[in-house]
């Protein structure tokens, strides 16, 4: 089973989604692993946010500790310290039911549920489960028989809902029943594709966590409705487009996190119009954490300190660098990210051991992998991480392939960092803060070229001229 959220744009999704559990470990079929975590308070994963794992299915975290995971092909189960398995997670199609076969007691120990199909009485079915502390994710096709296009209605107690990734329903208004979901606190539908989405069905809601989707269509209105929204926590809103100039941004007074990455366009008399962001005013928001803004055009950052600040992401930006240094200089108690080169060279600088192995940082099967060769050399891993330079006025895109081979960077036994090499020319950094492929300069590609060659590694000139799928 490989471990990849439901999410295939996560590639790109904002690094504070890819909280490091600091109190909570996963070990699945006996390999240690790190979730994809949808947080609300902050980077740190806390009781009750979501955990993307296993069966592609969103799970309520209960407390912090030790979870001991088996996967099948259609289930996630927790094995507790007496070695008692129960399930937490399943998926709902055709024959595959949990939900109509378990007692209430096994019941209890459910904390996610993918809905591939809706079975006549899933709605009494899911009515069971303590919907508190179950995340319920809905596919193409959760839906009635006769309205395929429509959202169907969940029990009026669903806190968690996330729209699966190829729930891109084209119908006008398909979301009318979401107004009865009064408890609802927490509501992915971030990379999906809808035709027009009507917000105001969401002003009444208990929202904490709101991940917005890209639409085809809105009205002027949409961010006089988005900035009621004032019990969101966090409000991932990159690649949007319809969130203007940002300035309505500084009236959601509960943020804790925020992501503006990409850059919002306006069609005016069949032009496109880039709209700078005006973010002065988040210096108005007293427990804001993490602000992403990868690739945005700004116009204005907070002129006054953000004391609550910990992490600020403004890689690929098409502004002044000016302005984002004085923004980090009136910050210095938050990471603040302005420059590519400069944050791997940060995160790598203590490395002292590099390890060379096949295969990419994606879609991994760890079995199979080769180490190619390995160093302890403290004077050829720095200059390897010197010719590490990519040009950011080419990076930022993403191609499909996983790429090899990858560079694993150590102190110690801890591993530090993964960098994949991609035909020879460019590098992904896996989990890092940056918004895409590097673009390695051509005197990086030469002495890259050079390194592995003498290591016997690979021959990177055949490797460059594989084709490549571009996304």
């Amino acid at each position: 089973m490989k471990y990849v959220s439901v999410f295939i744009l996560a590639i790109w999704l904002p690094f504070f989604l890819h909280a490091k559990p600091a109190e909570y470990t996963f070990i699945a079929d006996g390999e240690m692993i790190e979730p994809l975590f949808l947080t609300t308070e902050g980077k740190t994963p806390i009781t009750g946010d979501v955990a993307i794992l296993g069966i592609e299915a969103g799970i309520c975290l209960d407390e912090p500790g030790l979870y001991r995971l088996e996967t099948t092909e259609n289930s996630l189960w927790r094995i507790d310290e007496d070695g008692k398995k129960h399930l937490i997670a399943c998926e709902i199609k055709g024959d595959n039911n949990p939900l109509a076969t378990l007692d209430d007691e096994a019941l209890k120990h459910l904390r996610g549920v993918i809905l591939l199909e809706w079975p006549p009485a899933i709605v009494k079915q899911l009515a069971r489960l303590d919907l508190t502390r179950v995340c319920i994710t809905l596919s193409p096709e959760s839906s009635t028989s006769d309205k395929t296009d429509v959202l169907p209605q969940l029990p009026a107690s669903t806190t968690m809902l996330i729209l699966g990734a190829n729930c891109n329903w084209d119908k006008h208004e398909p979301f009318a029943n979401l107004k009865k979901l009064k408890k609802l606190r927490f509501f992915e539908m971030q990379g999906r594709h809808l035709e027009s989405f009507d917000f105001s069905i969401l002003i009444e809601l208990p929202l904490e966590y709101l991940g917005l989707p890209y639409l085809e269509s809105t009205d002027t209105n949409t961010t006089a409705t988005l900035e009621k929204l004032t019990t969101l926590k966090t409000l991932n809103a990159g690649y949007c487009n319809y969130i203007g100039d940002g300035a309505w941004l500084a009236r959601l007074k509960n943020l804790r996190q925020l992501d503006v990455s990409g850059f919002t366009i306006v069609i005016n008399n069949n032009e496109l119009k880039v709209v700078p962001l005006n973010l002065a005013g988040l210096s108005e928001l007293p427990h804001l954490t993490i602000l992403q803004a990868t690739g945005q055009h700004l116009q204005s950052l907070p002129a006054k300190k953000m004391p609550a600040l910990q992490f600020a992401n403004f890689l690929l930006c098409k502004t002044q660098k000016e302005m984002i240094e004085a923004f980090a200089k009136t910050n210095p108690q938050a990471e603040v990210h302005i420059d590519m080169n400069a944050a791997l060279q940060k995160k790598l600088t203590k490395a002292d051991r590099l390890r060379v192995r096949s295969d990419g940082t994606c879609h991994r099967d760890k079995k199979e992998e080769k180490t190619l060769y390995e160093t302890r050399d403290s004077a050829e891993i720095a200059k390897v991480l010197r010719d590490l330079v990519v040009d950011e006025s080419r990076s930022g895109d993403h191609c499909l392939c996983c790429g090899t081979p990858t560079l694993e960077f150590y102190v110690g036994e801890k591993l530090i960092g993964m960098v994949g090499v991609h035909h020879g020319l460019s590098l992904r950094w896996a989990d890092s803060p940056w918004p895409g492929d590097g673009v390695l300069t051509k005197e990086s590609v030469e002495a890259l070229d050079d390194w592995l060659t003498k290591c016997g590694v690979w021959l990177p000139k055949d490797e460059r001229n594989k084709p490549k799928t571009k996304k």
